[in-house]
């Protein structure tokens, strides 16, 4: 969880965050502010908990953070 205020990337890179549990409103926040897996490595997995929209998804997949 971001301390207050934090964003979710912040929180990533201070807690060395291994595997996320996002909303897509999260996903595309995250991708809006330039969230890469080659900046954040120790990534291995993202679940999303509800359907992600088609373009999320597409701009997911180019990212190689989602696969079809």
């Amino acid at each position: 969880m971001p301390e207050s205020q934090e964003s979710i990337q912040c929180s990533i890179e201070r807690y060395g965050v291994t595997h996320l549990s996002l909303m897509p409103f999260q996903l595309e926040g995250l991708l809006g502010d330039g969230f890469c897996l080659e900046k954040h490595s120790g990534i291995r997995a993202i679940v999303l908990n509800e359907p992600v929209p088609v373009e999320l998804l597409r701009r997911s997949c180019e990212l190689k953070l989602a696969y079809l």
